[in-house]
């Protein structure tokens, strides 16, 4: 039986290539070919946090209330979390 419902999360352009839930259940992100990793809330899919890559995104993780984003031109970036708050 197929799922309904759930919160459209809108904010990027492109093909998503990641997907991350936080350890607590609380945020996902997202990456993709627009660059950017966005953060939302997964209760009613409010945004919390958008950065920026300068290529096209591969993955996305949380680690110890950070968001961590690699390129795919072999960069990673940390992004702090004040940021995600």
């Amino acid at each position: 039986m197929p799922a309904s419902g759930g919160a459209k999360l809108s904010g990027g352009n492109g093909a998503i290539r990641a997907i991350a839930f936080s350890q607590d259940g609380e945020l996902v992100a997202t990456a993709g070919d627009d660059r950017l990793a966005n953060v939302w809330e997964t209760h009613g899919g409010q945004p919390v946090a958008t950065f920026e890559q300068a290529q096209p995104l591969t993955s996305v993780a949380f680690a110890a209330g950070h968001v961590v984003t690699g390129g795919s031109d072999g960069t990673s970036r940390m992004w702090a979390p004040a940021a995600i708050a």
